[in-house]
């Protein structure tokens, strides 16, 4: 399976800490902003993620096939 370093873990799950103002990432603290948004993206064509990951997230599938663009053509 494929992982994401542990270190964005609070990161993924908004963990927030201080009254939402600060998340800790590794051993720092810092500041939070709630309109960031992270997107992170790889070039394996079908990739298999930790349930828990994938509830953290929004996966897009962007998989281009030739069925697919013929499909869409109809």
């Amino acid at each position: 399976e494929e992982t994401v370093d542990p270190v964005l873990g609070p990161l993924l799950g908004r963990e927030t800490i201080k009254k939402g103002r600060y998340i800790k990432i590794g051993d720092k603290e810092c500041e939070y902003h709630p309109g960031f948004r992270l997107i992170l993206h790889t070039k394996l064509a079908n990739p298999h993620y930790q349930p828990e990951l994938q509830a953290q997230c929004t996966l897009i599938n962007f998989t281009v096939t030739r069925d697919g663009l013929e499909d869409h053509r109809k």
